[in-house]
């Protein structure tokens, strides 16, 4: 299947809107594989699958686990919203046929991040937060941030995800809060 293929199906299967959220973190994720010298082909297929399963019910999400032999952690099962990154990559390695395990992990920590990201995870973890619809309290600093030191976005959006978890009073998921951790001190060591 093709680039053009896959695109039409992915978005066939999704609402109008994500169809569109998922689009411009395409261009945002090419835009910054073009900046920081990534494989602009991987981010576009991982920006395409990254929010496959978003739109899934909890039900859809544990049928997909039991199916590809996923075990949801306590976090997932409390925090449904995380699990559809790992279910993401499950199906777009079973059901879309990505091999490129860089592009599989790219899905895998779109949402949480983790600690000692490659280029490409942290590419599709900060397209998704700057595409164009997005429109939060400092967005236009990350967007410009993310093109001048991705790993100083990084800690941008990880610190504005943890902000707004612990705001809304939900559990954090471990890998972000480990994300974190890692940038912050990658950052005092450089």
């Amino acid at each position: 299947m093709n680039t053009s293929e896959m695109r039409n199906l992915i978005l066939s299967t999704l609402s109008p809107p994500r169809a569109e959220h998922v689009l411009l973190t395409e261009k945002a994720a090419v835009a910054l594989c073009e900046r920081w010298g990534e494989d602009a082909q991987k981010g576009s297929t991982a920006a395409l699958l990254h929010d496959i399963t978003k739109e899934k019910s909890l039900d859809e999400h544990m049928e997909i686990c039991k199916k590809y032999g996923l075990t949801p952690t306590d976090i997932e099962m409390r925090e449904p919203k995380t699990l559809h990154q790992r279910t993401g990559g499950a199906v777009a390695n079973n059901e879309f046929g990505i091999k490129d395990e860089d592009i599989l992990s790219a899905i895998k920590y779109h949402t949480t991040g983790r600690e000692g990201m490659s280029l490409l995870e942290k590419i599709i973890f900060i397209a998704d937060y700057i595409e164009d619809s997005r429109d939060f309290k400092r967005v236009d600093e990350l967007r410009e941030t993310a093109f001048r030191d991705i790993d100083e976005a990084m800690i941008l959006g990880l610190a504005h995800t943890i902000k707004k978890i612990t705001k809304k009073k939900k559990m954090l998921h471990v890998n972000t809060v480990n994300a974190y951790n890692y940038h912050i001190n990658k950052r005092g060591t450089d």
